[in-house]
């Protein structure tokens, strides 16, 4: 059994690599490293499936979607996203391309195998409905075919330029040539009579425009050079994308205008068939607003009888609040004659009132406006499953908002405990051991504190944690030293807790670094914070001070300190940043990260 075929697309060797290596005993995998690389091998080898890296060098993933989708061969090919973008806008942008699901980065392949199996199942779908609708197109081609070649009717198909390409055995019988004959010629020279070519010609027009021409009566020629009545039906063949690609025109002697009429009258019923079976209540009025026909669904939804709504008027089943709507909507209709779309209520004949959807067309008459055709959607049981998602989401908020109270209580409880037990250590070195640990809990603790008095219970005011927490540790580090001076440079910033927790982690501890190590002695001293959002999109994090500084043969990286360590591990691992430091009369920290 031929594998499932699967295009990796990544511009990083590693990562080509290892998904190359979990896929292959499964799939049939093929390799690009770049967006016209992954164009190419789509072309030759026809894959069933892609996962497509979004950042890439030159031909990003989004505009390698957005050509795969634009191409008839390779719409319905897959497209799992795999991405470290995990913003929501870029997921909106990778959708608006083509993608068809995301994958985030580092990659878990146990959600990789789902995804795929669940990508391929629906490709295999697909293209188990293109079968068959090929199949039903060949069947429907056949049909076609028979109806055209033993039609009564003469039918003539053209191209644009009005050269013949199909004409059936009817057309010989009529007109007297064979199709081998008419074949390449143009209808109007072949058939029209000269008297009635500008005519012709003005009609073909509007054909092309998209018009249907329906029972245009035009003198026409044969070959023996006599001319008859016809009676023609003209319309534009459209190909798949319904652009219009040919002429269709059907010949039909006057004298069998009878059997038109009755072909007239049985396009009549599959109106009124499809008009009394739509799954919508469907209202005819005139321009006064009287119903003048409705459907089955319309007896339904209003619970009265179709004779006792002829009768009504649609002020008679409607709010008297959205009397002024009603006439508004219809005076708009009037004027310009578009369709517009709006919810509303109907009283119905129990008394009950229900919530509907409706869609206004206008009813024409020499491009005067006589009336309009509402269609409503009863959206009353929607409505209902709206609110009780409303409610449900506010109860989740509840929760939310508990759980965040909740932890920020705990972390309380732990940082009491840890002080009534510091209380009956005498050791200095492990007294500020225990200090330390305090003052981390009391960074996460805030964070809690913060989500839960915040009305967005994802993300905080970073500017007013700030403040907060410097302040607790300028205090809870006070000694009979010198004084310690605080310069805030803070920009509004908004974190989310996966970003705030760490974030408020390595401020403790640079802060803290800062007022046990950088003024000894009891010196006075500046502490300076800064945070901005720099031009391309990131969170830039500046502690500094004047103080003694970290000396020269000293690497941050390399150090003993716990706190310079831990700093180093949040910026760059968990938040996955980058970090520095600047000798210049004190000390510099740099944190850069994606907010």
């Amino acid at each position: 059994m031929t594998k499932p075929k699967i295009l990796v697309v990544d511009d990083e060797q590693s990562n080509v690599d290892l998904l190359e290596t979990y896929l292959s005993p499964d799939y049939d995998v093929v390799t690009a490293f770049n967006g016209k690389e992954a164009l190419v091998k789509v072309a030759k080898t026809s894959p069933d499936l892609i996962l497509l890296d979004i950042v890439m060098p030159g031909m990003s993933g989004f505009e390698v979607c957005s050509k795969l989708k634009s191409n008839e061969k390779t719409l319905f090919i897959p497209v799992l996203a795999v991405t470290a973008l995990n913003e929501w806008k870029d997921r909106v942008k990778g959708i608006e391309a083509g993608a068809d699901d995301f994958l985030s980065k580092p990659v878990d392949f146990n959600e990789l195998s789902l995804r795929i199996k669940s990508l391929l199942r629906i490709k295999q779908y697909h293209d188990k409905l293109e079968l068959a609708k090929q199949e039903l197109l060949g069947a429907a081609e056949e049909k076609y075919r028979n109806l055209f070649d033993n039609a009564n009717d003469a039918i003539v198909i053209t191209d644009l330029e009005g050269r013949v390409t199909s004409w059936n055995y009817a057309a010989k019988k009529v007109f007297g040539w064979t199709f081998r004959e008419a074949a390449g010629q143009n209808i109007q020279s072949l058939l029209v009579s000269p008297d009635m070519v500008d005519d012709y010609n003005q009609t073909i027009k509007k054909v092309l425009n998209g018009e249907v021409v329906p029972r245009w009566e035009i003198v026409c020629k044969r070959k023996d050079a006599t001319t008859m009545d016809v009676s023609m039906t003209i319309s534009p063949l459209k190909d798949m994308e319904y652009n219009i690609n040919g002429v269709s025109v059907i010949f039909r002697d006057i004298t069998e205008r009878k059997w038109a009429w009755s072909a007239l009258q049985q396009s009549e019923l599959k109106y009124r068939d499809l008009f009394e079976n739509a799954n919508d209540a469907i209202f005819i009025l005139d321009s006064n607003l009287n119903y003048k026909d409705v459907n089955k669904k319309a007896v339904e939804v209003s619970g009265y009888q179709r004779k006792e709504l002829l009768k009504m008027n649609i002020f008679d089943i409607i709010p008297p609040e959205q009397h002024m709507m009603a006439k508004l909507e219809f005076q708009k209709l009037s004027k310009f004659g578009f369709y517009e779309k709006f919810n509303g209520k109907i009283i119905r004949k129990d008394g009950r009132i229900i919530d509907v959807e409706i869609n206004s067309s206008a009813i024409k008459d020499n491009d005067k406006v006589i009336g309009s055709r509402d269609i409503l959607r009863d959206i009353t049981e929607r409505k209902l499953n709206e609110e009780k998602i409303k409610a449900s989401l506010e109860e989740k908020e509840v929760l939310l908002k508990e759980v965040h109270h909740r932890v920020k209580n705990n972390m309380q409880i732990i940082s009491s405990l840890l002080r009534l037990q510091s209380g009956y250590i005498t050791d200095e070195k492990n007294i500020e051991i225990f200090k330390e640990s305090q003052n981390r809990i009391l960074s996460m603790s805030l964070v809690h504190e913060k989500l839960y008095t915040s009305r967005d219970f994802t993300k905080i005011d970073i500017k007013d944690y700030i403040m907060d927490l410097t302040n607790t540790l300028l205090y809870s580090g006070k000694s009979s030293g010198g004084h310690i001076a605080l310069k805030l440079v803070v920009d509004d910033v908004f974190l989310g807790v996966n970003s705030a927790v760490p974030f408020g982690l390595m401020l403790n501890e640079l802060v803290t670094n800062c007022i046990k190590h950088a003024f000894p002695d009891g010196t006075d001293g500046k502490i300076t914070i800064g945070l901005h959002e720099t031009g391309d999109g990131d969170i830039e994090l500046i502690v500094s001070d004047n103080g003694v500084g970290i000396p020269e043969d000293i690497d941050f990286r390399k150090t003993e300190s716990l706190g310079l360590h831990l700093v180093t591990i949040l910026a760059e691992q968990q938040l996955r940043g980058e970090i520095s430091m600047i000798r210049n009369g004190g000390t510099e920290f740099r944190i850069k990260f994606k907010g």
